[in-house]
């Protein structure tokens, strides 16, 4: 700290240069800190999400239901027994994204299936009568 008398600057601006070098080695390993700590509280790399994912299926299971997994969430599409057998559906008008299936049957229905408009914080999935609907993420 001494050598500072053999240049013609002042001993404050010898720290003041000091003291940046000093900065641009803390500046990024306090980036590098910050950055840890917000992947680990948005749950980046944390612990995985145990909901049930929505499983869109195109053929309806009806009253048996579909195949499920220890936690009651759907493992695949197929039947978990006979297939409900339905009726030929003639409706009078076409759906562009399809038609609802009923709830207890899940025969197909003529009632028109609309798009899901999902505000901030939703996430689209499948109802249950087979037309898009919104989640909470």
């Amino acid at each position: 700290m001494t050598t500072w008398q053999y240049f013609e600057i002042s001993k404050g601006a010898a720290m003041s240069y000091i003291v940046m070098m000093l900065m641009i080695a803390i500046v990024p390993i306090l980036v590098f800190v910050a950055m840890v700590a917000i992947m680990a509280a948005t749950g980046c790399g944390g612990p995985r999400d145990q909901t049930c994912k929505p499983l869109p299926c195109a053929t309806p299971c009806g009253s048996v239901g579909y195949k499920t997994d220890g936690n009651g969430c759907r493992v695949s599409c197929e039947c978990n027994g006979a297939a409900t057998s339905c009726p030929a559906l003639h409706c009078l008008d076409s759906c562009g994204l399809g038609t609802a299936q009923d709830a207890t049957t899940g025969c197909p229905t003529c009632t028109c299936c609309y798009p899901a408009d999902c505000q901030p914080g939703g996430c689209n999935s499948t109802g249950n009568d087979g037309c898009p609907t919104c989640v909470a993420c």
